[in-house]
């Protein structure tokens, strides 16, 4: 008996063994191809990476090469605003005109803040409008069409100074604003 039983055991003991290279095979199977999936996955956001570089080189060499075209704008824009000893009265006068030609008057009040490092002055004005609504629209355009730099910052509707009562369909316009203007050096 003892013959038919050791047979029989190393039969079993060779299934066993084909049983593991079997399934040693199969696990380096789905090894490699899981390894092969994470290169391709890797070699394809490094790719990404790459063009997102060489976009960013190309945008830097554009950068680069208008520069100078930039830099001559910054200088026509500055030589084109009012020297800081002529501005409060040339600002005035031209929003007093724009007001005029709109049909409204108007109530103005300066801040002057310098600019660090720029040798600018940064006109900051609180403008009061009065007139109808068609009015206080052509008076904006009138702003936007400007050969002087305005940018408005906040537009709100104002309240009537006490005792006063505003006309019907009249308007009070609160209107802060901003210029520009060369510092003497």
């Amino acid at each position: 008996m003892m013959k038919i039983e050791f047979p029989l055991q190393k039969k079993i003991t060779l299934a066993a063994l084909a049983i593991l290279i079997g399934a040693d095979a199969t696990l380096a199977f789905f090894a490699m191809q899981s390894t092969r999936g994470l290169s391709r996955n890797e070699l394809t956001a490094q790719k990404a990476q790459i063009k997102i570089l060489k976009a960013d080189i190309h945008r830097a060499q554009a950068i680069r090469l208008s520069m100078p075209q930039t830099k001559a704008d910054c200088e026509r824009f500055e030589n084109s605003l009012y020297p800081s000893s002529a501005g409060d009265s040339a600002v005035t006068n031209e929003l007093t005109e724009v007001a005029k030609n709109s049909g409204l008057q108007v109530a103005l009040t300066f801040h002057h803040k310098e600019i660090p490092g720029r040798n600018l002055v940064q006109l900051e004005l609180d403008a009061t409008v009065n007139g109808n609504y068609k009015a206080v629209v052509q008076f904006l355009n009138g702003l936007q069409r400007s050969k002087s730099i305005y940018i408005i910052d906040t537009l709100a509707l104002a309240s009537e100074p006490t005792g006063q009562q505003a006309a019907a369909g009249a308007l009070r316009v609160a209107v802060q604003l901003r210029s520009y203007f060369k510092n003497a050096a």
